[in-house]
């Protein structure tokens, strides 16, 4: 009887150490951006816009001419644009990173944007994130950047 009592306890203690799963961390799956422009100014169909986020000195997604040949006209909101994940980043590693943003104009341009980003990762979760503010880019100024703070 007790060899019978520790065989049911000793299965049943296998049975749960074989089924906890340690999941691996939710990795980036999916990066968006949104613009929304206030009455201000546009961006020219001709502008390359690149967005790029990074954190420690790695670049993790990266999207080298967002919207090629469109105009962004102002007021408006355009989006969402993919962002190509280039390397993997988990989502604790993602809260603290960089989002970049670089225009290339041809002759001038100058445009008024809030640039809003969307995580999307592997558990299904999201992290939202935003310049909070609008930012002024032209052929004099041509890059702004925010962290990825939720």
């Amino acid at each position: 009887m007790k060899k019978r009592l520790l065989l049911i306890i000793v299965s049943i203690a296998a049975a749960l150490t074989t089924s906890v799963a340690f999941a691996d961390p939710p990795t980036l799956t999916a990066l968006n951006v949104r613009f929304h422009m206030p009455k201000c100014d546009d961006r020219d169909q001709d502008t390359i816009t690149q967005i790029w986020v990074d954190k420690g000195g790695i670049q993790y997604a990266d999207n080298s001419n967002v919207a090629p040949g469109q105009q962004f006209k102002d007021p408006g909101d355009y989006g969402p644009f993919a962002i190509p994940i280039e390397n993997a980043i988990t989502k604790d590693n993602y809260v603290g990173s960089v989002t970049h943003i670089h225009i290339n104009p041809n002759g001038h341009d100058t445009w008024c944007t809030r640039i809003d980003m969307e995580a999307i990762f592997t558990d299904n979760s999201k992290i939202n994130t935003s310049s909070g503010v609008v930012v002024k880019i032209s052929e004099s100024n041509k890059d702004a950047v925010f962290v990825n703070q939720p």
